[in-house]
């Protein structure tokens, strides 16, 4: 019973070995697909300080990003706020 069982496990381990390549291939398309979804900017706002109080003027700067370098981006102009 002990060499039919190490067999039997073997046999599946080699199956879900061989079938691994193929879900890895298809997670990295679906993870390509959703990334080309995404905005291809960020917005990073910046305050003045961390805390304010009710009433208090709240003073900030918007950086806008590109997503994948994470520098400056040129792509819009407008900001609604």
């Amino acid at each position: 019973h002990g060499i039919i069982l190490q067999t039997k496990k073997f046999f599946l381990f080699t199956l879900l070995l061989c079938l691994f390549p193929a879900f890895a291939q298809q997670a990295e398309e679906r993870f390509m697909e959703t990334f080309e979804l995404r905005p291809s900017e960020l917005l990073y706002i910046q305050t003045s300080k961390g805390i304010y109080e009710t009433g208090e003027d709240l003073w900030f700067k918007v950086y806008q990003l590109d997503a994948q370098s994470l520098g400056l981006s040129t792509g819009s102009e407008t900001l609604y706020l």
